[in-house]
């Protein structure tokens, strides 16, 4: 799909709700053999005590993988599928259907993450009854859904810093770039930022030493639609989002971004022409970017469809610990009354998501273009500068001096702004609230950073109609907010290892008797008065579960070494609390195997 114009750069992505299969493998598997599961992965086989037939087993698997629009009738040949694949389980024995071995035939899946997402065109008119059947047959395939088209929304001794880039004075950049940095408290921790775009120029000077590259030094990216690592960018797009967030700060050139140090850039391509994108590209870049480390992920793009598959990679990156941005789109329009958009309506069903939409940086009104809704956007940022445009890098070989504010579209010269500009300035603050919270000793959790930035983000009466509070982005009160948190003050000398919270637990966890296969919850609440960034560690019988650093602890397919006594460390900083115990008791019970058949209907 092309744009009409370069000027409306939207970020929104597709909808996606969860399900994977009821393998073991669909839970998140931590170092000493706990089965996390997470929220997102539904369970098709209903009550683990219900006897299926194979037969039926077979089809509710089915029926939670594929999508209800490719369930029945007749798919059309050239219908384009989205294809979720399990890496581990298709290595070891993927050609279980039709599905796997035409995507072993055509090279399809990479081992460069744990799963692949891809598209798969069909070459005839086909059944779906065959679809179902492969889906329910192969257990290396997570979900099938339909590949529809996206859209692209579009102090520092930096020369470009003191009268090229006003919009970050509107957010009060220059007044805490110094402190942000400080050898006492200041960023001391480099933070990964996926950014899923068009790609990026790997020899721009203000971005290429900020590029993740491996000892080789070969980019660590991701070509999207093939795999690859081929990021060039196939427009301008992807270049000038990555520079709002992470242009070089201090090297003596161009702009500086939002987080202009201690940020990598994990490049993600998911265009071949600067304009047209495919959900499973995105999807892809979305799982792969989580495997890989991301703690950031920034989308300027979107579209009017809820899609699984995306919603369900959301979900996938946030439980993995990946704060994500997305734009709210550029139709001018109230969000989820006048119009549908896709990520950027899904920040209301996940903590550690946020939907951004833009003000103006000259005027500090809310931009024509965006989108606005006080239920579906939770922040506004500057995205537009009166017909000046947003400043920002491209490509070399677009321009002389590799920055640019304004385009050439249809013949006439046009200002690059968008909500695609403001969502990558969300990005580069919540990185910023990462790297100050990691520096000072906290995890931050996606929903802690969301979490954050409300707080810190000054609410505005007269805009409660565009943005929830109507909130305006403000780089003083944010980073403000985390120094109240921790009690350290970023203008002060004191040590970031003197950082404390306050934590209090309102709800302890609680003992259980759980059955054999079956799955089981832990959970633990702290006070509201407590503080925001506060880091979670649960222990079974004194010895500390890997990756079970969230408020719920989730088994899955409990058995016997699951038995013992559970307990949470609660910690801010200096500050530390520990739940009373819960203990796990088993009543013995062995679940069927759902595959024997049985009575069920």
């Amino acid at each position: 799909m092309k744009l009409k114009s370069w000027i409306f750069v939207v970020v929104a992505m597709v909808t996606l709700s969860v399900a994977f299969n009821n393998c073991a493998k669909s839970g998140m598997k931590a170092m000493d053999g706990f089965e996390l599961s997470s929220a997102s992965i539904g369970d098709p086989l209903g009550d683990p005590n219900c006897k299926l037939s194979p037969q039926k087993a077979r089809a509710a698997k089915a029926a939670q993988k594929v999508v209800n629009a490719l369930s029945s009738g007749t798919l059309s040949q050239a219908s384009e599928l989205l294809l979720v694949i399990d890496n581990n389980c298709y290595n070891a024995s993927g050609g279980k259907s039709w599905v796997t071995r035409t995507l072993k035939e055509r090279s399809l899946v990479t081992s460069r993450a744990l799963t692949t997402t891809t598209s798969l065109v069909l070459d005839q008119d086909m059944p779906a009854a065959e679809l179902m059947d492969a889906a329910g047959n192969d257990e290396c395939i997570l979900r099938i859904d339909r590949d529809l088209p996206l859209q692209l929304h579009a102090l520092p001794n930096d020369p470009y810093y003191a009268d090229k880039q006003p919009y970050l004075k509107t957010i009060k950049h220059n007044l805490i770039v110094e402190k942000l940095y400080n050898a006492a408290n200041g960023i001391n921790q480099t933070i990964k930022v996926a950014v899923i775009d068009t790609g990026i120029d790997p020899n721009h000077p203000d971005l290429k030493n900020l590029i993740s590259r491996d000892s080789q030094g070969q980019i660590i990216g991701l070509n999207g639609m093939d795999n690859s690592r081929d990021v060039i960018d196939s427009g301008f797009h992807g270049t000038h989002v990555t520079g709002l967030i992470a242009a070089i700060a201090n090297n003596g050139i161009g702009m500086s971004g939002v987080m202009g140090q201690n940020v990598i850039i994990m490049p993600v391509k998911v265009s071949a022409d600067g304009q047209s994108i495919k959900t499973s590209a995105v999807v892809n870049g979305i799982r792969w970017a989580a495997d890989n480390g991301a703690q950031v992920i920034n989308m300027s793009l979107g579209g009017p469809s809820d899609m699984p598959a995306m919603k369900e990679a959301i979900a996938y990156a946030i439980d993995k610990g990946v704060f994500i941005a997305a734009a709210s789109g550029n139709d001018g329009k109230v969000l989820g009354s006048q119009i549908n958009g896709y990520p950027a309506m899904y920040g209301v069903d996940f903590e550690g998501m946020i939907s951004v939409g833009s003000f103006d940086a000259g005027t500090g009104a809310v931009s024509d273009f965006s989108n606005v809704s006080p239920t579906y956007v939770d922040l506004l940022a500057p995205g537009s500068n009166g017909t000046t445009g947003i400043v920002s890098t491209v490509p070399t070989n677009l321009s002389t001096t590799g920055y640019a504010n304004a385009i050439v579209s249809d013949g006439k010269q046009a200002p690059i702004h968008g909500t695609s500009m403001a969502s990558p300035v969300a990005a580069g603050a919540a990185a910023m609230i990462i790297g100050m919270a990691r520096s000072r000793g906290y995890d931050a959790l996606p929903a802690q950073v969301e979490q954050m930035i409300m707080k810190g983000s000054p609410t505005n009466s007269s805009l409660n109609t565009k943005a929830n509070g109507g909130r305006k982005l403000d780089l003083q009160t944010l980073t403000a907010a985390v120094d109240s948190d921790t009690q350290l003050d970023l203008a002060s000398a004191t040590s970031r290892t003197q950082a404390k919270g306050n934590v209090t637990i309102s709800q302890q966890p609680q003992g259980q008797k759980v059955t054999a296969g079956a799955s089981f919850k832990l959970s633990v609440a702290k006070n509201a008065a407590s503080s925001i960034l506060v880091n979670y560690q649960w222990y079974k019988d004194g010895v500390k579960i890997g990756g079970a650093n969230q408020p719920t602890l989730t088994v899955a397919n409990a058995s016997s070494a699951h038995v013992g006594t559970y307990k949470v460390e609660l910690t801010a900083g200096l500050t530390k609390v520990t739940s009373a115990n819960a203990v796990i008791t088993m009543d013995g019970t062995v679940i069927p195997d759902p595959g024997t058949g049985g009575g069920c209907p």
